[in-house]
């Protein structure tokens, strides 16, 4: 699954070929097949499998936070946080989102000053 993983996130999904992954996991095309219905069904195990340790990483104190905007800012806080490196295979896309997120964030409070 790594391999899948790691494939995807650098080639994206179009870029990853059934004969990439053949390739990458050293499974035959019909052993990718009697595990997964279809490259897609491939695709979201792969995706679950990268962000699972990510999400255990970050998510790990959420519980103990009383409401869903608090949840939030700790969510983000734990994104942003340095000495957290992404697993191998882990989305690269996580990070970008997180920019995002906190830019989109930042407008929000500058606009609810002014209003």
């Amino acid at each position: 699954m790594a391999e899948a993983a790691t494939l995807f996130n650098e080639r994206g999904f179009e870029g990853g070929s059934m004969t990439d992954l053949m390739k990458t996991t050293g499974l035959e095309k019909c052993g990718i097949y009697r595990h997964f219905s279809s490259k897609e069904a491939l695709a979201v195990a792969a995706f679950d499998f990268a962000c699972q340790p990510v999400t255990q990483v970050h998510m790990h104190d959420l519980d103990s936070v009383p409401n869903s905007v608090d949840k939030l800012k700790r969510l983000m806080a734990n994104l942003s946080s340095a000495g957290h490196p992404y697993p191998e295979g882990a989305l690269c896309l996580i990070p970008q989102s997180m920019r995002m997120f906190q830019t989109a964030w930042s407008s929000h409070k500058r606009c609810k000053l002014l209003i």
